[in-house]
Parts: C-alpha cells; structure tokens; sequence
C-alpha cells in the first residue's frame, strides 16, 4: 500500500522537531499523489531509532535504548503513517 506525501512529511515534520538530523536529511515526498512505497517509511523510522539511540547512549532513562522523548516522537511518526512502532522494533530484531 502507499505512503501518502502527507503522512510521510508529518511524520519527518516530528522527527525534526525531536532532533533528528538523518529526518532533516531525508527529502520532502512529492509524488503529485502517487504515494511512496511503505518501506521509505519504515527506513526513516529505523534510521531516526538508530540515531536517537546513539545520542541517548549516556542517558540514565532510557526507553528501547532512548530517551522518552525520543521514544514518543519515533512512536508518533510511526503512527502518523499508519504503523505500528512494535513492528518496526521487531524488523530491526529488537523484541
């Protein structure tokens, strides 16, 4: 199924706002309403975890190895496309 631009630009829009550089990195969708494969999706999703958990790697309060305000904005964007945050821990093989 499509990733509509929309969803997929509030979703990075979160991203941003929590600090991401890899979502600021990222490229706006504009797909004139073709939609983006769910994949591009997940992988900015993945990508922001990764991050998050590197630059959280000394916090004393972590959540699946980020800060709560790391771990709500990833579970925010990831809902806002219409997925489920548990399922991307899971394809990255965080159960």
């Amino acid at each position: 199924m499509a990733l509509s631009d929309k969803k997929y630009n509030d979703a990075r829009t979160i991203l941003i706002t929590a600090g991401s550089k890899s979502a600021a990195n990222s490229h706006l969708k504009h797909t004139k309403g073709k939609g983006s494969p769910e994949g591009h999706g997940v992988q900015l999703i993945v990508e922001a975890i990764e991050e998050f958990r590197q630059t959280d790697a000394k916090s004393l309060m972590k959540t699946r190895g980020m800060s709560m305000e790391h771990f709500v904005a990833v579970s925010n964007a990831a809902t806002e496309m219409g997925m489920n945050i548990e399922d991307i821990f899971e394809t990255m093989g965080d159960n």
